[in-house]
């Protein structure tokens, strides 16, 4: 009997080490996923977009989706009035998320492209035609 239970036993054991060794390589792999998530992410994904408030994290996705689009294109796709939307582009645009010009008698607002964003004063940025 006690030749038997320890046979029992060591099978047992040696199920638990094989879980341990599954448990093992999910964690690792899952851990490797997660890491390589976390660099896409924050290639595709300014981080403080995600510190805005809706009303302008709203506007800046709408933004990205069009690249250049005067406020009342911006409005049409957020459905906000275009005043409102006016005021949530040029705060954008007064905390450098955005660039705004004129073209002819249109005020137009634009993403900076990232290699040249942190190149542009505060005050550049805001005064920026095209």
């Amino acid at each position: 009997m006690s030749e038997e239970l320890s046979e029992k036993l060591k099978r047992i054991e040696n199920k638990i080490d094989s879980v341990k060794g599954i448990v093992q390589y999910l964690a690792s792999s899952t851990h490797e996923i997660g890491r390589r998530l976390n660099a896409t992410v924050a290639e595709n994904i300014d981080v403080q977009l995600l510190k805005l408030p809706d009303s302008l994290r709203q506007s800046m996705f709408v933004m990205d989706k069009l690249k250049e689009a005067s406020t009342y294109q911006v409005a049409e796709l957020t459905g906000r009035t275009r005043s409102a939307e006016s005021f949530h582009l040029n705060q954008l645009e007064r905390m450098g998320h955005l660039l705004k010009f004129r073209r002819g008698k249109k005020i137009y607002f634009k993403i900076p492209s990232r290699q040249t964003n942190h190149l542009v004063p505060d005050r550049q940025r805001r005064t920026h035609s095209s």
